[in-house]
């Protein structure tokens, strides 16, 4: 969603685009008419890719731009032009990159392809030298200098070749460069030219390609089929630069595409693409590609929500007669059942969403309010009032304490359903607070404790456990919003379950922050859900789940002990404690304790961790190698101001201390 400045920026953006895409339409069709290119057979064309200025690309409106090349566009009754009305001034020995860009379209070097320029050198105060260098996917190759060979130095030559001698001052030269001749590649992609000057002044203006194709029919920049074809028969190409509104008709098959989809893409060829058209159209179609611009930027970064929307003439729905698709029955209009409350329409005729939205929530219907407080209670206490939470009709269990429910559900409404009330009113009460503690005698009575005799005992949630490890370790971090996150996992884990050309069919781990957000914000793959949430009966996602299981298994305590987040979180624990608290280690072991468990440890528990402590130091003291490869877990720094022995000997006491079945299992 944008904010108050992003959507000035392109609601600006959104209305200067039509004018100017109205002015280069207009010229593009009268232009097409006089002179009409051939479309199919052997071709050779001219397109200008830079003329009265770079052409604009998305990232030139990014938060942080990059920083501004050296030289800049002027225009001018002083300016000299080669076309249109800007020319790029360069002043003593300096470069400049010009990128190309075609709507994503790849420029081939075959054989007769040129890079060209036009230049005109100041009379006054030429350059000693100019040159030309193409830039590809895969580097830059040889530059090919007109005039002193050693204007850049006595070895300019060892990666250049000498093209000419300079050109004559005070008129326009084109400069060609042939690619394959330059060294570039066969089939490298092309995707702009460097031009340098040795000291001086010149001016730059009118710089593209001349391409051959065997075929018109078969070339993107000449055929708007070939230019269709190009992306709906890869997937994987990147059209980043391409409006959203063309970009995800480009990926539609041909089967799909109706006569609306194949002109909006046609006029964006048309106008953006077209290679012979590209010089005549520069002003026009740099004009219009400025606001265009702006708002691929905004569909890129802005995050995008589906808005569903009403059919104008809805689809019918039928009883089908024995459940068979293919028998209906008399049809059906949508209304809610007849023992509820009927719906309350603003407007006469057939019940929209909407209608439904606001039944759902209205104070008149009985199930909203109880289901929702049901559920908060199951995530408090471990089980719901209603134990049947998937089925609150006639075969569902009944609640455990109807008035309680009722009055829950009353409360929840009158409060305007104040979610953070509800869980307030719910943690602050007696039944919330009770010990777990459990006598035989009342265990015998009421095993399940639906009398609300006993506080809750139950294990901690997957996140909530991954969480409450890295709080303690002083590791979260608790901004709120953003992206999903990549933390730790094992390798190969998406892989094989990943189709080839899947966008997720390799695990991008995070760096730094990243790997300590919320578990709230980790990336969930459905077929490959994160092991270290999966594993503690998170569920998989590939289904809607009201109550999670609850199991405790050998893998749950080798995943807490070994695991590098939890590993890494016990050492920066460590970390805290030798670092934060004062005082003996007597006191370290007491606090860690009341961290972790949120009271103080009685005599027995304070002999064993003093134990635990004493033990870990000799051993560690003993195998210094092994120390130190403790400290090496997970990517946060460890402090290099401890001594090793130690530190890891209350690495290890930490992880015990996290992995005490009070800490997993709160009473």
């Amino acid at each position: 969603m944008a904010n108050d400045e992003q959507q000035r920026r392109l609601d600006r953006a959104k209305a200067a685009l039509p004018p100017l895409r109205k002015t280069l339409t207009t010229k593009a069709e009268s232009l097409l008419r006089e002179s009409p290119f051939p479309t199919s057979g052997p071709a050779t064309y001219e397109v200008v890719w830079a003329e009265d200025g770079d052409v604009p690309l998305p990232q030139h409106f990014a938060d942080s731009p990059p920083p501004a090349p050296s030289g800049e566009w002027r225009s001018g009754r002083t300016v000299p032009v080669a076309g249109g009305t800007h020319s790029l001034r360069l002043e003593e020995t300096t470069d400049r990159l010009v990128v190309f860009a075609s709507g994503d379209i790849p420029l081939l070097a075959r054989d007769g392809t040129r890079v060209f320029a036009h230049v005109n050198l100041d009379p006054w105060c030429p350059p000693r030298a100019v040159s030309l260098e193409v830039v590809t996917d895969k580097g830059q190759v040889q530059r090919m200098v007109w005039g002193d060979s050693k204007a850049w130095g006595e070895k300019t030559l060892e990666n250049a070749i000498l093209a000419g001698p300079l050109p004559l001052p005070g008129r326009y030269v084109r400069l060609e460069v042939d690619t394959l001749a330059a060294g570039v590649p066969s089939d490298a992609v092309i995707t702009g030219v460097r031009l340098a000057q040795s000291g001086g002044i010149a001016w730059w203006d009118r710089m593209g390609t001349v391409c051959t194709t065997l075929d018109a029919a078969r070339d993107p920049l000449l055929s708007a089929k070939a230019w269709i074809r190009y992306y709906t028969n890869d997937a994987r190409r990147d059209a980043a630069a391409i409006p959203m509104d063309v970009r995800w008709r480009l990926r539609l098959p041909d089967y799909f595409q109706d006569e609306e989809d194949r002109k909006i893409m046609g006029d964006y060829f048309r106008d953006f693409v077209y290679g012979p058209l590209r010089g005549s159209l520069e002003k026009e179609s740099h004009a219009a590609r400025v606001p265009l611009a702006e708002q691929i930027h905004f569909e890129q970064t802005l995050p995008l929500t589906l808005i569903a929307q009403e059919l104008e003439t809805p689809l019918p729905a039928h009883i089908l007669i024995r459940g068979q698709y293919d028998n209906l029955g008399e049809e059906v209009q949508p209304t809610t059942p007849a023992f509820l409350p009927s719906l309350h329409q603003e407007k006469p005729g057939r019940p929209s969403r909407l209608d439904l939205a606001r039944w759902i929530v209205s104070g008149d219907n009985p199930l909203t309010a109880r289901v929702v407080v049901n559920r908060f209670w199951q995530h408090l206490f471990g089980e719901g009032l209603v134990r049947t939470p998937s089925d609150f009709g006639a075969q569902g269990g009944p609640p455990s304490h109807l008035e309680l429910h009722n009055w829950l559900a009353a409360e929840f409404v009158r409060s305007g359903w104040d979610v953070k009330a509800l869980l307030r009113l719910l943690v602050t009460s007696h039944a919330y607070r009770q010990s777990s503690v459990v006598s035989p005698d009342l265990l015998e009575l009421d095993p399940q404790n639906k009398l609300l005799a006993r506080g809750p005992r139950f294990r901690l949630d997957a996140e909530v456990l991954r969480d409450q490890a890295l709080a303690l370790s002083g590791l979260l971090v608790p901004t709120l919003g953003g992206a999903p996150v990549y933390p730790y996992q094992p390798e190969n884990i998406w892989e094989p379950v990943a189709i080839n050309d899947s966008n997720t069919r390799f695990y991008p781990q995070d760096k730094g922050e990243k790997l300590y957000r919320r578990s709230l914000y980790t990336f969930w793959k459905r077929t490959a859900p994160p092991p270290a949430l999966s594993t503690f009966d998170a569920p998989s996602r590939e289904s809607f789940c009201i109550q999670r299981a609850r199991s405790d298994t050998p893998l749950q305590a080798l995943a807490l002990m070994n695991d590098v987040q939890q590993f890494e979180a016990a050492r920066a624990f460590a970390e805290r404690l030798l670092t934060r608290v004062p005082g003996s280690d007597e006191q370290r072991l007491v606090t860690a304790f009341r961290w972790v468990t949120s009271r103080y440890p009685d005599t027995q528990e304070r002999a064993a961790l003093r134990e635990a402590l004493a033990a870990q130091k000799s051993h560690f003291s003993a195998h210094s190698a092994a120390a130190a490869q403790v400290l090496k877990n997970g990517q946060s720094p460890a402090s290099a101001q401890l001594p090793v022995s130690e530190f890891a000997a209350w690495t290890l006491v930490s992880s015990l201390l996290l992995n005490l079945d009070e800490t997993l299992t709160p009473p």
